[in-house]
């Protein structure tokens, strides 16, 4: 929906040599010198939120699985495919992979019956 308005912006900002100027001031003369004077040092203690989160991140991840992998194994067992949730979960362990489940689709042709 935007794109009528960004082709006419661009194409006055060619018209206008605004491009042109930016293209000359970042592209040919290299990166621009920044006037900041504070020097900035990453340290160990600073960075401490990163790794909350990404412990976090982690901890979800492990979480979801886990109760994803009991749900399924529930299911399993509501439907008649294990005993109970103990060895559902224990096939699902023990076989993560192995053991497949086809489902069998019966197509009955309606011209002959």
């Amino acid at each position: 929906p935007y794109k009528q308005l960004i082709d006419t912006l661009l194409l006055r900002y060619r018209e206008t040599g605004y491009i042109d100027e930016l293209w000359n001031k970042y592209a040919k003369t290299g990166s621009v010198k920044c006037n900041n004077s504070v020097k900035m040092t990453l340290e160990l203690s600073s960075l401490t939120g990163i790794f909350y989160a990404l412990a976090f991140g982690i901890a979800v991840a492990l979480g979801s699985f886990v109760i994803e992998f009991v749900v399924v194994a529930a299911q399993d067992v509501r439907a008649g495919r294990e005993e109970s949730l103990r060895k559902a979960v224990l096939v699902r362990l023990v076989g993560l992979g192995n053991k497949t489940r086809t489902k069998t689709i019966v197509v009955v042709n309606e011209s002959q019956t």
